[in-house]
């Protein structure tokens, strides 16, 4: 199996997962005292594609792009990938 094609797929699906969470975002509106919904985000690699600060921060746009401000990166190893954040203003 090409391993850029998994790397579409991989990259596609968290996309996607985005857009849904957006959806849930959008249904939870009207509802008084719901939950706040956080996505985690991927900081680490599990065979191809390699993550780095590119990935990472193509999660963090997928997620802004469908409503989510607020987010969480996940690294088992808590080895984060300082060069995908941005400075504090």
């Amino acid at each position: 199996m090409n391993t850029a094609r998994i790397g579409t797929i991989a990259f596609f699906s968290r996309s996607l997962a985005c857009q849904q969470r957006g959806d849930a975002i959008a249904r939870s509106d009207s509802v008084p005292n719901a939950a706040l919904i956080i996505p985690w985000y991927q900081d680490f690699t599990l065979g191809p594609p390699r993550y780095e600060a590119a990935q990472i921060r193509a999660q963090k746009k997928a997620g802004y792009d469908n409503g989510f401000q607020r987010w969480i990166l996940w690294n088992p190893k808590s080895n984060y990938t300082l060069a995908a954040l941005e400075p504090q203003s």
